[in-house]
């Protein structure tokens, strides 16, 4: 078996939509162009999903303040959970981890996410479908850092030239050659299958 273990990303694989949805969706609300909207945010998300925790509100207030939408704090905190609540668990994902591993490969979840999310997945009982579970808040490393890929596989017990990673964004990918592992990037179910049968994991 030349491949022993398949990862996973959370958002817009397991759950949700792939691509950068709701970044669609809040730039529009704000009437904002996306890129001075992703420059930013994702320079505070870094806090967020990395470094020392804060909580969503305060990674929103300096976010919108950076922006120049501080008064729109309270809009835009009900914006977000609305959309939230509107993103729904793939369970033909889950099933297709759980086939993996009957099959024999080990199987890994890593996400660039919150505490809050990491706590949700657990509650949720969603770690149990995996071999190692990592959430970018609870270690402070982010995809693509290859010090995250390696931690990943350290836990999976395998070498990264024996792991396949999925995910929805590209710039996650991006250390694939760095370290080793084979890249899939996630587009929609029907092209997954695709493409783990075309690396004969299927």
């Amino acid at each position: 078996m030349k491949y022993a273990a398949v990862g996973f990303d959370w958002g817009g694989v397991i759950n949700g939509e792939p691509g950068f949805v709701f970044t669609e969706k809040i730039c529009e609300f704000l009437s904002i162009d996306e890129p001075t909207y992703k420059d930013i945010y994702f320079r505070h998300n870094r806090a967020f999903n990395a470094g020392k925790p804060i909580s969503e509100t305060e990674l929103w207030t300096r976010v919108l303040r950076d922006l120049g939408f501080l008064d729109r704090l309270d809009d835009v905190m009900k914006f977000v959970i609305e959309y939230r609540q509107t993103k729904s668990l793939n369970q033909p994902i889950l099933d297709l981890v759980d086939k993996l591993r009957s099959d024999g490969y080990k199987t890994g979840l890593l996400s660039n996410n919150s505490v809050d999310a990491a706590n949700m997945m657990r509650e949720a009982g969603v770690d149990a479908h995996f071999d190692a579970f990592i959430v970018s808040a609870e270690v402070g490393l982010m995809k693509p850092d290859p010090d995250l890929y390696k931690l990943f596989c350290k836990q999976l017990g395998i070498d990264p030239k024996q792991l396949v990673f999925i995910d929805d964004s590209r710039r996650a990918l991006e250390s694939a050659d760095e370290c080793g592992y084979t890249p899939v990037l996630f587009r929609s179910f029907d092209s997954l299958m695709s493409d783990l049968k075309s690396l004969n994991v299927l």
